[in-house]
């Protein structure tokens, strides 16, 4: 089920204690990185796929051995594309369930989470299934994300007063993505599309440029996720969107010289973890 390990040559074993541990749990997988927080680099990346259910997921993590060591944090993304953003000044979290069960009926067997976003001045509030829960569990002491989380807080950090004119951000998933419009450091969109086809993909995005008169000529579209730039679904996007590119990793941390074999682009979320609370 290993799919690829990168790993520096300057991680240690018996320094875990100065790293922290993010891991990301998507539709048939997940993958982690290690970063290491003295110097500000990340030193490890392994990502496994292709799983058919989650024992499998927790069999291969149960006996390897870098889940088996301390770390200083562990943060752990789990993929939805149900979740729901409240802003903070509404905000109460004895009505969380109230406000996520409001939008999506499927709260039987789950548990609510919510991650603060500073930046966004919200809430985002989401579920996962109490049996993977109850797997994620075992790993020590964690704290919990959705994929937004991270997607949004550092969109918002990065272009900070860079953005005069709306950026649209769209980042993929397996059976879903998200999709974010921002402008003048205010969050303006956030929406999460399940999609079956590239043309479902490339409907909804065009709808939210029609919803909000964007241009799509004139207007920056970044892209990251599993979408590459020689998939076919890229290239429809770039007949109808025409400023569409990758966005860069993070300047402020540094990066193995392991990590240039990947797309940078599939492990956003992942990486700007680190970035959050």
């Amino acid at each position: 089920m290993l799919d690829f390990s990168l790993i520096d040559e300057t991680f240690d074993i018996n320094n875990t204690e100065n790293y922290e541990l993010s891991i990301q749990f998507f539709l048939n997988g997940f993958s982690f990185c290690i970063f290491d927080k003295i110097r500000q680099k990340f030193i490890l990346l392994e990502r496994n796929n292709n799983f058919t259910n989650t024992n499998d997921i927790f069999n291969l993590i149960s006996n390897n051995n870098y889940f088996k060591q301390k770390y200083s944090n562990i943060k752990i993304i789990v993929e939805s594309a149900k979740s729901t953003l409240l802003p903070e000044g509404l905000f109460s979290d004895s009505n969380v369930k109230k406000i996520y069960n409001f939008n999506f009926d499927d709260i039987n067997n789950k548990t609510v989470f919510y991650n603060k976003l500073k930046a966004a001045q919200a809430y985002n509030i989401f579920t996962i299934d109490n049996v993977l829960l109850e797997k994620i569990n075992n790993i020590y002491k964690y704290n919990i994300y959705n994929q937004l989380s991270p997607y949004i807080e550092s969109n918002l950090n990065f272009y900070k007063n860079k953005l005069q004119q709306p950026i649209v951000f769209i980042n993929s998933s397996y059976d879903f993505f998200d999709i974010l419009v921002i402008q003048n450091n205010k969050l303006i969109l956030s929406n999460s599309y399940k999609y079956k086809t590239i043309e479902d993909f490339v409907f909804y995005v065009m709808y939210i440029y029609d919803q909000l008169n964007l241009n799509a000529e004139k207007i920056e579209t970044k892209i990251s996720g599993i979408i590459d730039v020689k998939t076919e679904l890229y290239k429809l996007l770039k007949k109808y969107i025409k400023k569409i590119s990758i966005p860069k990793r993070y300047k402020d941390f540094t990066y193995s010289y392991t990590f240039n074999q990947i797309k940078q682009q599939e492990f956003y979320n992942l990486f700007n973890l680190t970035l959050c609370e």
